[in-house]
């Protein structure tokens, strides 16, 4: 197996020593030069530990989540299909994709071959693309429940399988596109210490990098927010709402209702805090030129760590029985009071 060095670009079918200007491969030194990477004992060491930290807290989590969900009779629901496919997806990127950058850390140099290079940036291009969606999804149809609870065409596990199917299937087509019609190749990055897309022309990049931005970024941020939004707004409207009935009394929250509340808070806040620095760096690298190789190793890293903390959501606020009552006795509350209004209504 032939062995690259790390300030060189790997991509079929031969090995790019210098990208052009503009492009996402931007960061890649000339042969010849000194590697943009501090390979000081020191942080090789720290490098590798992180990754094989993180490498090992996303494979078992992810198994245990998976295991949970797949033996616990309580969790079969649809929500839990949405789980299963961040699970899996998360699942992929630790087998796929953190185990090498582990290695190119260790080694300093990139000697896995050119077929696992196009196996690491497809998966890491494909799981970054669809994690994203999945969750946008996911809130989409948390919203659906929770305001129209009498609309049962969307709860099908069928439908959702379908929905996720397709997701997949789009996000895969999308990923291959730029390789099939040669507008990119995945190459070795050195400053972002994985293989990565690296588009051949300024402008196609500026066209891929905005299309992922609206489609993988911005979509999903905008569908998890109004989603969240709308169904926590309706079940503390629904939980405050006065009945006209002959002795009208206003209800307060409740002890459940306020679980639920401090949940949404912890899944919102668990979501996204790794996901905005995120679409920011997306952002810059989609009109920048260059950047520093702090905010490209930023960026790998802040999708490894999120992959090894779902896991620690799911158990903490999805699949443990006492944040899952709060959320069931609110949603059920909230079905039982929009009846009662319709009642009064008539």
């Amino acid at each position: 197996m032939s062995s690259t060095p790390i300030d060189t670009f790997v991509a079929p079918p031969k090995i790019i020593m210098e990208s052009s200007p503009g492009s996402l491969g931007n960061s890649m030194a000339p042969t010849g030069t000194p590697p943009a990477v501090n390979s000081s004992p020191l942080t090789t060491g720290f490098q590798t530990t992180v990754m094989v930290i993180l490498t090992i807290a996303a494979l078992t989590g992810n198994a245990v989540v998976g295991r949970k969900i797949t033996h616990t009779p309580r969790l079969h629901r649809v929500t839990s299909l949405f789980t299963m496919t961040l699970v899996l997806a998360d699942l992929l990127m630790a087998l796929l994709v953190m185990p090498l950058t582990c290695w190119v850390n260790a080694a300093a140099k990139w000697d896995c071959g050119i077929f696992m290079c196009q196996v690491q940036g497809l998966a890491f291009h494909f799981l970054s693309s669809v994690s994203p969606l999945v969750l946008g999804i996911t809130a989409a149809y948390l919203c659906l429940r929770h305001t129209r609870p009498e609309n049962k065409i969307y709860r099908g596990v069928n439908t959702t399988a379908i929905c996720i199917t397709l997701v997949w299937i789009s996000v895969l087509m999308t990923s291959l596109l730029p390789i099939v019609t040669g507008a990119a190749q995945y190459g070795f990055s050195a400053r972002r210490g994985i293989c990565f897309l690296d588009v051949n022309h300024s402008l196609s990049r500026v066209a891929i990098g905005c299309f992922e931005l609206i489609v993988f970024n911005f979509l999903p941020i905008v569908l998890i927010a109004l989603g969240f939004t709308r169904s926590l707004r309706t079940l503390l409207r629904l939980s405050t709402i006065v009945i006209p009935t002959e002795h009208s009394i206003g209800s307060e929250l409740t002890k459940e209702e306020i679980g639920f509340i401090r949940n949404f808070i912890g899944n919102s806040v668990a979501l996204v805090v790794c996901w905005i620095p995120v679409v920011v760096v997306n952002i810059f690298d989609t009109f920048s030129s260059t950047l520093p190789r702090w905010v490209y190793l930023l960026h790998t890293y802040l999708w490894f760590i999120m992959s090894a903390a779902r896991p620690m959501i799911y158990l903490l606020t999805i699949s443990s029985e006492s944040a899952r009552v709060p959320t069931v006795r609110v949603s059920g509350r909230s079905r039982r009071h929009r009846s009662l209004i319709d009642e009064a209504e008539l």
